[in-house]
């Protein structure tokens, strides 16, 4: 990978760590237990000197019980989406969040 890519690719990588926060309210530490990696790694992600493998997006999608396609998607930032796919990425992350709020609203009972 050159440059970029490996920049892009430790940004993907703080992105999934940071949706997964944001979405089951999942504190690092949490994190870092669910998916079997220390905190010092987690750490590093979020600071983008590391960043997740495939095997590592797998296990996170198995650890969060979400599709790895979905959780791709979770973690995509609109501005990195391009204009002629924009309306179905809005239509999706639409009805991904009403997925993650029945998800959510499950958990609390």
């Amino acid at each position: 990978m050159g440059r970029t890519e490996d920049r892009q690719a430790y940004e993907f990588s703080k992105d999934i760590i940071d949706y997964l926060h944001k979405t089951s309210g999942d504190s690092y530490v949490e994190i870092s237990r669910k998916i079997g990696v220390s905190q010092s790694f987690i750490s590093q992600v979020i600071h983008r000197t590391k960043n997740l493998t495939l095997e590592r997006l797998m296990l996170i999608a198995e650890a969060y019980k979400t599709p790895l396609p979905l959780l791709l998607l979770g973690a995509t930032r609109e501005k990195d989406v391009p204009k002629e796919l924009k309306p179905l990425y809005q239509s999706m992350r639409e009805l991904l969040e009403q997925g993650n709020y029945f998800r959510r609203s499950l958990k609390r009972k």
